[in-house]
Formats: structure tokens, sequence, C-alpha cells
């Protein structure tokens, strides 16, 4: 199989050895050629310990991941959780990554996303939720234009591409 799990319980911490290869490639699978990166990612404390948990993969990786994540969210629960959550940490990534892949309308609905948040909505969760919770955004018209775009064949063109930047052997641990 193109990418492998051992896991294992170390001081609580799980930790998986992970390969992606070109068979991963092959399959199809985007979440689990992102596996690695998603397990890894810190998005609960902070910018710091963010960027931290991201600096041994690639920045194609990054970005694909953080796009993952927002398309994950706003597809489950709309541009409100997603800024509102953890996961909104990644919303710079995000937009940056759907630069990278060419999915120019979902930046503008990112975009305008952020400004409804204050603009440059903080990295620090606490901080960004008390941003929502004063704002109270009305998204509703963003989460319907993102239900009838797909960057998901933008996202999945983009790591064909570069294919090499999201080989990845080595430990994940979170």
């Amino acid at each position: 199989m193109s990418v492998e799990y051992i896991e294992y319980i170390d001081k609580e911490i799980r930790v998986a050895d992970m390969a992606v290869d070109a068979q991963a490639f092959e399959l199809g699978d985007i979440s689990q050629i992102l596996d690695p990166v998603r397990h890894s990612v810190e998005t609960d404390y902070g910018e710091t310990e963010y960027d931290a948990s991201l600096v041994r993969f690639s920045r194609p990786q990054r970005l694909a991941n953080a796009v993952m994540c927002y398309m994950e969210s706003v597809k489950q629960q709309g541009h409100y959780q997603f800024f509102n959550s953890p996961d909104g940490i990644m919303w710079q990534d995000a937009l940056t990554g759907l630069r990278q892949i060419g999915a120019s309308k979902n930046v503008l609905i990112l975009s305008g996303a952020a400004l409804r948040v204050g603009g440059m909505p903080p990295f620090d969760c606490a901080k960004r939720q008390s941003m929502v919770s004063i704002l109270k955004p009305n998204m509703d018209d963003l989460d319907t234009q993102y239900s009838k775009s797909d960057p998901l064949t933008a996202l999945w063109s983009y790591m064909l591409t570069n294919r090499d930047a999201f080989t990845f052997r080595g430990q994940s641990a979170r």
C-alpha cells in the first residue's frame, strides 16, 4: 500500500510511520496523500505551534492541506464555523493555496469571508472567536457560492503537477 500506518501510543501521543509515494497518486485519494500533514498539523495553540508543526513538510503540502481542511469545514458547516474553529488558523494558507491551484472563484469567496471577519482574522483561536462573536458575520451567500464551486478538481490537478512535493516517508505524530 502506498500509505503505510504503524500506530503506537508513546506518552499519549499518537505516532504513525507513514509513507506517501507514486502509488498513492495512482489510487487518487487526496486524503491519503495529505494524511501525514493532517496528522501532524497543530491548530489549537496558535501561530508559532502551527508553523512549527509544518516545518518538515513542503510548501505545496502545507497549502494543499489548508485548502482541503477549508473545503471540508465549509462544506460541512460553512464559513462562520471555519473561522470560529481552531482550523480557522489556516485561513491565510488556504487562501494562498487556492491562488496556487488556480481556484480564483474560491479565492474571492474566502477573501470575502475574511473581510467579514475583520479583514485579517487573527491566528489566535480565542481572538478570532471573539471577533466572530462581536461581528456576527452572515456568510450564507458565500456558503451558497462555495457549494456551487469545485476546488477539489483544481487541487487534484495541482497535486498531480507537483507530485514530488507530496512524497513523504517518516513519522507523523499528534
